[in-house]
């Protein structure tokens, strides 16, 4: 039995082994019993008709031996049985001890049969890990000293109060100070997982969340820049656009157009030794998580280990709704299919270096979206986000995220799960809000984040920032010129590595008019092109034009020329996207005067007709030059708007770029060029 327990493929395949080796010893009981009373009865039924038909001594004499016979098989039997019942009693401990070492190899099984998978992992694996990691700290003693880890500790305890940070844990700057440059496949097979994993990052509240062709490295840094400069590695965990599993493993063009740790071509599964540059850089952009669509476990994996020495983790996702999901069988369309599912997710999780997370959609009930979760939680996935959607709810049927069953979820996984909320995050308020009512350890934020970048980050301590806006009613924001500047800023210093071109402070009332700022017909010939060469391609410069459509959504229907411009940007004309924001600034310099001059209507009026939704819109309407969220009709508003919106073409949509597909928007592939590959792929 250890022997065939031990040559399972998975723990299924032990289970049916187990099912099947007990079948066949109840038959052979069965047999071993009865058959050797059928034969006696037989042997001698027989022998008596030929006494009374030759009366034979010799047969007489036969039919002695062969009672001896029977009789010594008799008690051959009875013994056999006896030990077979022996071994039937002794089966239940042989089964335990061999899937317990299966446990090491099909993992998820063991989380069937119990829900303390974390304690085991931790108790196992966690505390070899922790020794190692303390042995390398007293090697870099010189930079983390006992008497500097103990003051992080102490700085990191006051941030998370109810973190559960213990004596014998380092702070997580310390341990992702170590694990820089490397990989977990350094330390073996063993990672951490779970909540262990989850305070190694630093306990971040705030995610930013993956968005096909929006959550580009760029997108990143401009997130990251409104908060607090020492808070931004620790508090904000991002995550890349989704790519497809199968294209990324497969062809380095598609890796080397979408994620660029170094200036090198992607091409080793290897750390390189060439510097950090983009994506993953520890001084940049970390925490990370890579998220990928697949439907193939080999796939998946062949992917994420070229990805896995630059990420903290590796995220599946389980939520795209969209109808390129349904053609390439990926995202929310595999939520039926849980056999899968499991097989991508403990696929990674027992093979890759890294650990493996997921992101899902809620299902038709409460309980079904329980055991769903369940079974991810046992496939190996650390970390679980939540978008409290289902997959019907998409483009005119969004409607609202349903918290109350992400607090469901919550109150019946066991404490121990590492849980994210997504959905209905539309301003820095609602974060504190979603955290209350789900209990979940992290908010994630999507479309927020893209009308408003500034999203995760309160009011500045700065009084006297102009970037951001403070209005006498309370309906306060970050300027729309302020966010457009920082966002080309980081374009010109990462991406293009260029010095950014000066430019006047920000207009506030009363300030010294600087009209020559104000002239783009000279514009064109001062700010210089992106170099043309191999990966001039940038993700971060394909997607600007998108993401400054999303960024002045609610502006472009009254300030047409801003859209006009905005309309005929080209990949990397820097220029026509500086004429941009000064078109834009002038606006805001005319709407100011004209408020402190008290001719401009009250900020908080509003030029709609009033709708079913006016509530909510009132609650989160700004003035037009502050960042505000874009706030989707409800279901049957949203409907009766449908028949005009389905006349309109895609260039008459202000949030969608010139001739790009509303669905390709929302949740497009990873590049053009790829676009009938996914729509074939099984």
């Amino acid at each position: 039995w250890g022997f065939l327990l031990e040559k399972a493929r998975s723990a299924r395949d032990a289970y049916l082994l187990s099912l099947w080796g007990i079948a066949a010893h109840l038959l052979l009981t069965f047999d071993l019993i009865f058959t050797p009373f059928k034969y006696v009865d037989y042997r001698e039924a027989a022998t008596a008709a030929d006494l009374a038909e030759a009366q034979a001594t010799e047969l007489a004499k036969q039919l002695k031996e062969e009672r001896e016979k029977v009789a010594a098989l008799r008690m051959s039997n009875m013994a056999m049985l006896l030990m077979s019942n022996m071994a039937m009693m002794l089966m239940p401990l042989v089964v335990y001890i061999a899937l317990a070492r299966l446990t090491t190899k099909t993992s998820g099984y063991w989380a069937l049969l119990s829900h303390s998978y974390d304690e085991y992992i931790q108790a196992k694996i966690c505390d070899k890990f922790k020794s190692q990691i303390l042995g390398e700290a007293k090697i870099e003693k010189k930079t983390w000293t006992n008497a500097n880890i103990k003051k992080l500790r102490e700085e990191e305890t006051k941030r998370n109060p109810d973190g559960g940070i213990d004596e014998g844990r380092l702070p997580s700057v310390v341990t992702r100070r170590l694990f820089s440059g490397r990989t977990m496949a350094s330390h073996g097979p063993s990672k951490l997982h779970g909540r262990a994993f989850y305070q190694s990052l630093g306990s971040p509240k705030l995610i930013l969340a993956p968005m096909v062709d929006r959550s580009e490295i760029a997108w990143r840094l401009l997130t990251r820049s409104y908060l607090e400069e020492e808070a931004q590695s620790r508090s904000l965990l991002a995550y890349t656009p989704m790519f497809h599993g199968r294209l990324f493993g497969e062809h380095v063009s598609v890796r080397d157009e979408h994620f660029q740790p170094t200036r090198g071509s992607l091409v080793s599964k290897e750390k390189s030794d060439e510097p950090a540059w983009l994506d993953g850089n520890p001084d940049i952009d970390r925490p990370l998580f890579v998220q990928f669509c697949a439907n193939k476990p080999d796939e998946l994996l062949e992917a994420a280990q070229y990805v896995a020495p630059y990420c903290d983790a590796v995220d599946l996702n389980l939520g795209c709704p969209q109808g390129i999901a349904r053609s390439g069988r990926y995202g929310s369309f595999l939520q039926d299919d849980w056999e899968t599912i499991y097989a991508l997710i403990n696929k990674l999780h027992t093979e890759l270096s890294v650990p493996v997370t997921a992101k899902m959609r809620i299902l038709d009930t409460r309980e079904r979206t329980l055991e769903y979760a369940k079974m991810i939680l046992s496939a190996g996935a650390s970390i679980l986000a939540v978008h409290g959607r289902r997959r019907e709810q998409k483009s005119h049927n969004t409607g609202v995220a349903d918290w109350s069953i992400i607090k469901y979820l919550r109150d019946n996984l066991p404490p121990e799960t590492v849980l994210f909320a997504n959905g209905n995050i539309l301003n820095f308020d609602d974060i504190d809000v979603c955290i209350a009512e789900t209990g979940v350890d992290g908010v994630m934020s999507a479309e927020g984040n893209l009308s408003n970048p500034a999203i995760f980050a309160g009011p500045p301590t700065d009084l006297e920032s102009r970037e951001y806006w403070r209005g006498k009613d309370g309906k306060d924001g970050y300027r729309l010129d302020g966010v457009f500047r920082r966002y080309l800023d980081i374009i010109y210093r990462h991406i293009l590595e260029q010095t950014p071109p000066e430019r006047p402070p920000l207009y506030l009332p009363g300030d010294e008019v600087v009209t020559e700022y104000y002239e783009t017909s000279a514009l064109e010939g001062s700010v210089s092109q992106s170099r043309k060469n191999k990966r001039t391609a940038s993700p971060s410069l394909r997607v600007m034009q998108g993401h400054l459509f999303s960024l002045l959504r609610h502006i472009v229907s009254t300030h047409p020329e801003i859209r006009d411009a905005l309309s005929r940007t080209t990949v990397g004309n820097m220029a026509a996207f500086e004429k941009v924001l000064r078109m834009l600034e002038a606006a805001i310099k005319q709407a100011l005067d004209e408020q402190a001059a008290n001719l401009s209507k009250d900020a908080s009026e509003s030029t709609e007709n009033k709708s079913p939704d006016q509530e909510l819109r009132e609650k989160y309407k700004r003035p037009w030059w502050v960042c505000q969220p874009f706030i989707r009709p409800l279901p049957p508003t949203a409907c009766e708007r449908a028949p005009k919106q389905l006349n309109k073409t895609p260039q008459n949509d202000p949030s969608v770029p010139p001739g790009r597909d509303q669905s390709r928007h929302d949740c497009g592939l990873i590049n053009e060029a790829a676009r009938e590959q996914v729509l074939a792929c099984g």
